[in-house]
């Protein structure tokens, strides 16, 4: 397997690194249902299914080789989802990108799909290229449960009031330090981010979409959001309270952590 580099350091702009000769880099976009999977980020101790060593082990059975790299532009927790989530994995197999979608979608299981593969140049790097990602939440927001949202949505049976809602949303956007609405586990470099934009629609099928678009995101920053969303729906909260929410920095100030099922990675932004 060719291990030698380019004489030339190519400068990035997250950071200089070595071109290596013979090595492929392929972008694609992965879709799935994270019901079943503990996060995106493979899990040894104890080993745990997972997206990361879903799609490692299906590439090792159309390869027989393991890629060299596979790295994500969000890591997904567990029980979250994601319809559009970019990835690149590195490889020295010749296998020709159709027979890579062809053969990853073959060997895994019915709840991962790549929806798109392409070759790219090594300087492209699907975390540290990105530049915004999106989210979408959705909260079922009707008395009885729904059996097509099982594990695909937030359950809220009493009304919500979605105009305070959007209200109370607005005032966290832009760039903020947001220690209120990240938990005390998140390894971010620091609580100061900025969210671009976040809206909130009701569907004909009782769904609330909450949408948030970032530069980064916090860890549960969208569910905490999302949880004090509901209180300010419920009114429990007022929209003239997440003001104070952000000036506390205090996460036990902020609502509840929503429950993982509802959330969506949706786009990375490069």
């Amino acid at each position: 397997m060719p291990q030698s580099t380019q004489d030339n350091t190519q400068e990035t702009r997250f950071k200089p690194r070595q071109i290596i000769d013979g090595l492929r880099r392929i972008k694609m976009v992965v879709e799935y249902d994270g019901a079943a999977f503990h996060g995106w980020q493979i899990q040894t101790d104890p080993p745990v299914p997972t997206i990361e060593a879903a799609i490692l082990e299906a590439f090792e059975q159309i390869t027989a080789t393991k890629p060299e790299d596979l790295v994500a532009a969000g890591r997904t927790d567990r029980g979250v989802h994601a319809t559009h989530m970019t990835c690149h994995l590195d490889t020295f197999a010749p296998i020709a990108l159709n027979k890579i979608q062809t053969g990853l979608n073959r060997f895994l299981p019915d709840t991962i799909a790549v929806r798109e593969v392409e070759e790219v140049d090594q300087n492209f790097h699907a975390r540290y290229s990105c530049v915004g990602r999106k989210y979408t939440y959705k909260i079922l927001n009707r008395r009885n449960r729904s059996p097509l949202y099982h594990a695909r949505a937030e359950h809220v049976p009493h009304a919500l009031d979605l105009a305070e809602m959007q209200r109370a949303a607005k005032v966290l956007e832009g760039e903020h330090d947001f220690s209120s609405f990240r938990s005390a586990e998140c390894q971010g470099k620091g609580p100061v981010t900025t969210l671009k934009s976040i809206e909130l629609e009701k569907t004909a099928d009782d769904i609330i979409n909450i949408y948030l678009e970032g530069v980064t995101f916090l860890h549960n920053m969208v569910r905490i959001i999302t949880g004090t969303l509901i209180e300010v729906g419920s009114g429990k909260r007022t929209a003239e309270d997440i003001q104070a929410l952000l000036e506390a920095r205090d996460r036990t100030k902020a609502g509840k952590t929503a429950n993982p099922n509802g959330l969506y990675f949706t786009e990375a932004l490069y």
